[in-house]
């Protein structure tokens, strides 16, 4: 593997290509980063070390009970010591995740060495682009959505595909739909062992007001957020219950303005023929096509027309 300069250099490769780093997509950042160390070879830990040793940093897996509770990963700088420590027992894909996510942080003090007018993003928005970051390299845009198109908007499917968590795969599939049409996608999970309560832990939405229904969609959203629970007799609770996938019509009526036709596709998700998770993916009625690849291989029962007048 030939591997050139190191992540300064690289940074200033962004800036001499492109200007203003502020004006570049963590996607176009993570397509030059994926070309500028990694060519054409894949994408796994042991590339990702070596390009993160080639940058001057050292990676170490820490033990769980060494590591914070809520932090994945971290990095320091000491010196002339740079380090990037991730869970020992975490996969495979959140190593991955853990090594470009901590490099994405750590081009933001050297976008301003190598352009001074940057600046920075602060609070939360450097962790929400590190995670952009790092999917946009592992999943990239165009690959990942031809097979988003190809499974049917299988949230099992792509995780098979790309070896990568279904949380991560729902996210990344609303991020590369954004200002295609309109997609809704979100993960329930139970909130412990004994609880029969399944809320979502994940969701996402992407939105192309240029669609039929898009800008009523657009004015504020009818879907549920993190934390929200299943209604009974939902799609999901339908899910767990049979362990089967469920297909559902929803029109949706808003004073004002026309009526919105939806479709929506739960997939329960196993561990040991359990079901720990049910993935739901909606989409407008008229591009239910989209979805027919997974129709075809998961047979899901077809629920009757639900009504909702908001």
């Amino acid at each position: 593997m030939e591997l050139i300069g190191c992540l300064p250099l690289f940074c200033g490769h962004l800036v001499k290509k492109y200007g203003d780093p502020r004006s570049v997509s963590e996607d176009l950042k993570a397509e030059e980063f994926r070309s500028y160390f990694l060519n054409d070879h894949p994408v796994n830990v042991r590339s990702l070390r070596l390009v993160a040793c080639v940058c001057g940093f050292n990676t170490e897996a820490i033990e769980s009970g060494k590591m914070p509770k809520t932090m994945r990963g971290y990095h320091e700088l000491i010196g002339n010591r740079k380090n990037i420590y991730y869970r020992e027992e975490d996969s495979q894909s959140g190593i991955q995740n853990t090594i470009l996510h901590e490099i994405r942080e750590m081009m933001e003090p050297m976008f301003v060495e190598v352009f001074p007018a940057y600046k920075p993003l602060n609070t939360r928005t450097p962790h929400m682009a590190a995670n952009r970051f790092a999917s946009a390299v592992l999943l990239p845009k165009n690959d990942f959505m031809e097979s988003i198109y190809q499974t049917g908007f299988d949230v099992a499917a792509l995780s098979k595909i790309y070896s990568k968590s279904y949380s991560q795969i729902v996210l990344r599939m609303g991020e590369v739909l954004q200002e295609k049409l309109f997609f809704y996608g979100a993960l329930y999970e139970k909130e412990d062992q004994e609880s029969l309560q399944w809320k979502i832990t994940y969701w996402i939405q992407s939105l192309n007001r240029n669609e039929p229904g898009g800008k009523a969609l657009g004015i504020t959203s009818i879907f549920p957020r993190k934390g929200s629970s299943a209604a009974p007799g939902s799609l999901i609770e339908s899910s767990v219950q049979t362990a089967k996938s469920h297909l559902g019509e929803y029109i949706v009526e808003r004073k004002g303005l026309e009526a919105v036709k939806l479709i929506s596709l739960a997939n329960p998700l196993f561990v040991a023929e359990s079901v720990y998770k049910v993935a739901l993916v909606t989409l407008l009625i008229d591009d239910v096509a989209y979805l027919k690849p997974q129709i075809e291989r998961n047979n899901p029962i077809v629920l009757k027309t639900i009504h909702l007048k908001l």
